[in-house]
């Protein structure tokens, strides 16, 4: 398992079990090529390189987080978490 989807895992207690994996990987896919979308296009309207380098990871650092939480709430509520 990649590690962003093993963090994800371990981070919001989703049971495997109870999910679909290739459904799961598909949806993190989706998710992870859509931060990266976000990222390259704001990072895109900044002319140094230094500065795209630095806004880039911090960027990525909290939008990867920001959608892996309201992922995780998606999940809570459709049921698929393990029972804590």
């Amino acid at each position: 398992m990649p590690a962003e989807m093993e963090f994800f895992v371990i981070k919001y207690k989703v049971d495997l079990d109870k999910i679909n994996y290739r459904y799961f990987l598909q949806l993190m896919g989706l998710v992870i090529a859509f931060d990266l979308g976000i990222i390259a296009t704001i990072i895109s309207y900044i002319d140094e390189l230094w500065i795209q380098l630095l806004v880039g990871f911090i960027l990525v650092i909290v939008i990867v987080l920001l959608s892996f939480k309201l992922l995780g709430m998606y999940f809570k509520k459709k049921g698929l978490t393990k029972d804590v």
